[in-house]
């Protein structure tokens, strides 16, 4: 696989996503990302950050694989949180998955066209176009064209009561609430990349 790396151990990798940190109330996301985030604008260039100091560890936060081929692409993550976009970051270069990163859903929509995944991991809360109505947009554009349905997991914060039938409604075809463990992503992104490449080998 691609860009694979071992998970790190260290306090602030393995948080699941959408997890604040309990030394300052539970109310700002744990520093330890603040710090991982300002190493990776500071290391733009390289494939990995170097090191960065997350309380009694170290720990190493990856920046995103660069692209290869635009068929190449195992996920697109529409995601519009700083941190949370960091996680994801993590979770799937220890799987060697290659990714591409949208921050909110118009730019997922145009981002499908162009790298063309096997799989979005789609956030139901972002800016321009919500992952409902970004789901939408991407189901009608296959439907225009003739395409193989892309599987679309939604991701949020929100628990309440319809909210899984509402992203089914939408065009999406599963969904996880945050916090996200990376165990559990992992196994999602799986379970789902797994048929997708079966129907491409019988095609």
């Amino acid at each position: 696989m691609i860009g694979g790396m071992p998970r790190a151990s260290a306090h602030g990798i393995d948080h699941p996503l959408g997890q604040t940190s309990p030394e300052n109330g539970g109310n700002e996301p744990d520093p330890a990302f603040g710090r991982a985030i300002a190493a990776a604008k500071a290391s733009e260039s390289s494939n990995t950050v170097p090191a960065v100091q997350a309380d009694a560890g170290l720990a190493t936060i990856p920046a995103p694989h660069p692209l290869a081929e635009p068929d190449a692409i195992d996920v697109l993550v529409a995601e519009d949180n700083e941190v949370n976009r960091v996680v994801f970051t993590q979770i799937l270069q220890s799987g060697g998955w290659r990714f591409v990163m949208a921050e909110d859903g118009e730019e997922a929509v145009k981002m499908v066209s162009l790298h063309n995944p096997r799989l979005v991991l789609m956030d139901i809360s972002m800016p321009k176009m919500n992952g409902h109505e970004a789901t939408r947009a991407i189901r009608q554009r296959e439907a225009e064209l003739g395409l193989d349905r892309l599987p679309i997991i939604g991701v949020t914060a929100h628990a309440l009561k319809g909210d899984m039938e509402n992203c089914l409604e939408a065009g999406m075809d599963d969904y996880l609430t945050k916090p996200v463990s990376p165990a559990k992503l992992e196994a999602k992104i799986v379970q789902w990349l797994e048929p997708a490449a079966t129907r491409a080998v019988a095609g």
